[in-house]
């Protein structure tokens, strides 16, 4: 199955911590809460410097999406993060504190329950980029521009920071140039 989840149907929220907001692109199951998803994709926007909000036996993996990002972990020296730079992954129940450089910083926030579920974020570079099928859930974010992706049979139009949900394993064309992560998400 493969579902288009445009930018333009989700609604931003305060983040756990209130230090920012955030809106859900997906999480399972479906009536979790913030406190007992199994998994949970969201973007975030960062205006000011502050704690990020901690999350118990949850792993994250975090890619800026607009701006730059410094990034301290468990009081380690602070990471910088921008559009060009990987996904970023750390404990969500460490202590962080992000630092918007030079103004507001986007995220994409990918959250797993540790022992219970698994996920990347790769950044895609080269297009047309083909993906191929694999055993896990697919999700395919694009962070700016316009584009047109072939999953499922089917031809997706998305606008920025829409997302495309591709469930069971089927193989993924991406067609133009544009800012675009791919998200998996398996058992483990």
């Amino acid at each position: 199955m493969v579902r288009l989840l445009p930018a333009a149907d989700r609604v931003a929220k305060p983040w756990k911590n209130g230090g920012g907001t955030t809106s859900d692109l997906l999480f399972f199951p479906p009536d979790a809460g913030m406190e007992d998803f199994g998994w949970r994709l969201s973007i975030a926007d960062v205006a000011a410097a502050g704690p990020f909000s901690a999350f118990a036996d949850v792993d994250r993996s975090l890619s800026v999406l607009e701006g730059d990002l410094e990034l301290a972990v468990a009081g380690d020296a602070p990471v910088r993060l921008t559009p060009e730079a990987g996904a970023f992954s750390f404990a969500g129940d460490a202590p962080a504190h992000g630092r918007p450089v030079g103004g507001a910083v986007r995220d994409l926030n990918l959250m797993v329950r540790r022992g219970a579920w698994r996920g990347r974020v790769d950044r895609v570079t080269d297009f047309p980029a083909a993906i191929a099928a694999g055993d896990a859930a697919a999700l395919v974010v694009l962070a700016t521009g316009e584009t047109t992706v072939d999953a499922g049979g089917a031809a997706y139009a998305m606008a920025p920071l829409d997302a495309l949900l591709v469930e069971r394993p089927e193989a993924i064309l991406i067609a133009a140039v544009a800012a675009v992560h791919i998200i998996r998400i398996w058992p483990g």
